[in-house]
């Protein structure tokens, strides 16, 4: 039978350490530039995880890093294109307004972009 080593160091430290390359304090701000498309970064809170969230700020509690996080990717047939540009279009209102139009939006949405891919008679 073996004796364990009292002096050996534990194989995970006690506290999380963020990785030491691309990953910035809370304390630190990301910038516009430094976001994705749909301006999100991905923040670190203690206690919860990774999450995504606006560069602008408005994180969890006990929020200390972010890093970037990178587009998603392109959609490739023509209604799942058309769900992203709406998903995208949204993203630009704050999330309550996204909460209250959504439902009301997405007909005339659906209709302008059918319109839109429709050719023109005239010209």
């Amino acid at each position: 039978m073996t004796q364990p080593i009292e002096d050996q160091a534990p194989l995970m430290p006690d506290a999380y350490q963020a990785p030491a390359e691309d990953v910035y304090p809370s304390t630190t701000k990301p910038l516009k530039t430094q976001a994705n498309a749909t301006g999100d970064v991905l923040w670190f809170a203690e206690g919860y995880g990774w999450y995504v969230g606006a560069f602008t700020g408005g994180h969890m509690p006990h929020t200390t890093y972010w890093t970037f996080i990178p587009d998603r990717p392109a959609c490739n047939n023509s209604n799942a294109l058309r769900d992203c540009e709406f998903g995208r279009w949204m993203l630009t209102f704050s999330p309550e307004i996204r909460e209250v139009i959504r439902d009301t939006m997405t007909a005339p949405f659906h209709a302008g972009w059918r319109l839109a891919r429709q050719p023109n008679a005239n010209h």
